[in-house]
Order: structure tokens, then C-alpha cells, then sequence
């Protein structure tokens, strides 16, 4: 079975799987969640930012989150290198933005700092830092999930958790080799890049037996409904996000 597949598209397989668990639901006259073994009486839904490095914009969005009922804000991660190299204002404007927020909210506040798995090793540490200081949820993909040595050194010298984003038809064997070098505290997962639901379960199930957090990218070409179903039966997924720039995406704090 793994021969065949080689070379096959994951969203294209990911379409079949959908497809043919929609069915079944529809057979068993059964919404999705509940054929998958939903619990959830509600979803809770994070808010993604459109700040990069602006203080302002950031703790007004932040601040919005909060009072539409969010269950957390994500704050995406800037596009400027901040490396030690970096001129000292950079540094300092990215630290402004991270503390800046969190300021802005209670301390107990769920903040997500959502990287660009393109940081040096410099870079993600002194943003790793600064969400240390202010109580970060997770530090989302400083590094390509493939670089799992890099990824366990970072989580090793962070208090902050280090989340990272498995991909692809051999996802399963991604997630589980930072499960079993516990190189990572968190993973997440896109039902579309994994295959389709079956295998995203896989993922998820071999994840709780460890004790281990899979989120779960709602960014999954239907709306982020396949998504919202797999949370419903998932309980070791804190919350979806919500984008405003993604048309369909779930829009307010709870679903």
C-alpha cells in the first residue's frame, strides 16, 4: 500500500477520504463529529491577527479578540529578520509587539506567536525569550518540521511550548518521529496536506497516546467544517483558528 503512494497528491487523496466519510455519515444519518466520536458541545475558536510588527494594530486586535469572545489570539510572526545581526531597533520593535500584547490582555490569556519556519537558530531564540517573559501559549513553526534536531534544541532551551506543522502523504511518519524523540510539544496538522481524514485521525490518536497537543489547521478547502468536525472529536486540540482574510473560515469565538 505504501508503494502506491508514491507520488499521489495528498489533497487529491484527501478528497476521496472527505468524500467517502461524508457518505458514511450521511448513511448512518449522523453529523461527521459524532460518526468520528465527537464529545464537544462548542468549538473554541482563535482569532488570527493581521498585525506583523505593528504595536498598535496588534493590542487593538488583541484587545477585539477578547471582547468578541475569542478563546485566544494568534500574532503572526514577522517577515523582517531579526537575527543578532539585525539593527537593535528591529529587535526591540518585535519584543515591543510580543510584550505589547500580552499587556493588553489578562495574563492567563491564550497568545500563539505564529513563526515562518524560515528563522535562524539566533532569531527564533530571542523571539522564544520574549514569549517567555509574557507567557506565551506556544511558539508556532520557528523551523521546517522536518529539522527535528533544531526544533528539540529550541524546545529544550524554551519554558515557551515549541509547536511544528507535520505535512505531506509520510505525515504520519513525521508526527510520530517527533512523538517518539519528543523533539517538539506540540504538533499540528491540515486535513487537506495529510491525506484526508483518516489519516489526520491517525496523526491525532498517536499524538494523545503521548500526552501531546495536535491542532488542527481549519484552512482545509471546505471552510474550516472538516476541521471543526475532527476538533469535535478531539481532546487534545485546544482550539481552530479564525482568519479573516480566508472567506468561510469560522468567524467568532465559539462554534
Amino acid at each position: 500500500l505504501r508503494m502506491t503512494l508514491i507520488g499521489v497528491d495528498p489533497e487529491n487523496m484527501a478528497g476521496i477520504d472527505v468524500a467517502l466519510w461524508d457518505l458514511w455519515s450521511s448513511a448512518l444519518g449522523l453529523p461527521l463529529y459524532r460518526v468520528i466520536g465527537g464529545f464537544r458541545s462548542q468549538i473554541p475558536v482563535c482569532l488570527v491577527g493581521q498585525a506583523v510588527d505593528d504595536p498598535g494594530q496588534a493590542t487593538a486586535e488583541a484587545s477585539a479578540a477578547v471582547r468578541r469572545g475569542f478563546c485566544g489570539y494568534r500574532l503572526s510572526g514577522t517577515t523582517t529578520e531579526i537575527g543578532v545581526m539585525a539593527p537593535a531597533s528591529v529587535r526591540n520593535r518585535v519584543i515591543e509587539v510580543v510584550s505589547a500584547v500580552r499587556d493588553a490582555v489578562a495574563w492567563d490569556y491564550p497568545l500563539v506567536y505564529g513563526g515562518s519556519c524560515s528563522f535562524s537558530y539566533s532569531e527564533a531564540l530571542l523571539i522564544g525569550r520574549a514569549l517567555d517573559d509574557a507567557g506565551y501559549t506556544w511558539f508556532e513553526d520557528p523551523f521546517p518540521a522536518v529539522d527535528a534536531l533544531t526544533l528539540r534544541r529550541l524546545a529544550d532551551d524554551l519554558d515557551t511550548p515549541v509547536l511544528a506543522t507535520v505535512s505531506g502523504i509520510d505525515g504520519g511518519r513525521q508526527a510520530a518521529e517527533h512523538l517518539a524523540q519528543q523533539s517538539v510539544d506540540l504538533l499540528r496538522i491540515r486535513v487537506t496536506s495529510v491525506g484526508g481524514i483518516s489519516n489526520a485521525l491517525k496523526i491525532v490518536r498517536a499524538a494523545e497516546s503521548f500526552g501531546v497537543n495536535c491542532e488542527l489547521d481549519p484552512d482545509d478547502g471546505h471552510g474550516g467544517f472538516i476541521s471543526a468536525a475532527l476538533m469535535g472529536a478531539c481532546r487534545n486540540a485546544m482550539f481552530l483558528y479564525s482568519n479573516p482574510r480566508e472567506q468561510g473560515n469560522l468567524g467568532r469565538g465559539g462554534y
